[in-house]
């Protein structure tokens, strides 16, 4: 008995692909404010889950290279604007008033 060669398709199929690289998946519990860090040093704890500020910090990234990204800034009556451009950090606040 004689073994052919596998197929290309057949050989393929058996390949496994590497684990896609990117963000690692990571269950992180809401959190209802976040700290954003600039550039500078100063810090900003904003109202919002890490997910909906990083959001908010991308989409205005990718508007446009004056777009400012608006967060209700913690502890005061007011809002915030953030030049996305200068974020230097990004991290879950829960710390109590």
């Amino acid at each position: 008995m004689t073994t052919r060669p596998l197929g290309r398709r057949a050989a393929a199929s058996r390949v496994k692909e590497p684990a896609a690289f990117g963000r690692p998946s990571v269950m992180v519990a809401p959190v209802p404010y976040a700290e954003i860090r600039l550039g500078n040093g100063d810090v900003y704890t904003v109202a919002g889950t890490l997910a909906e500020v990083e959001k908010g910090l991308s989409d205005a990234a990718r508007s446009g290279q004056a777009r400012l990204a608006w967060f209700e800034e913690r502890n005061t009556d007011g809002s915030i604007a953030i030049n996305p451009n200068h974020v230097a950090a990004l991290r879950a606040s829960d710390a109590p008033d």
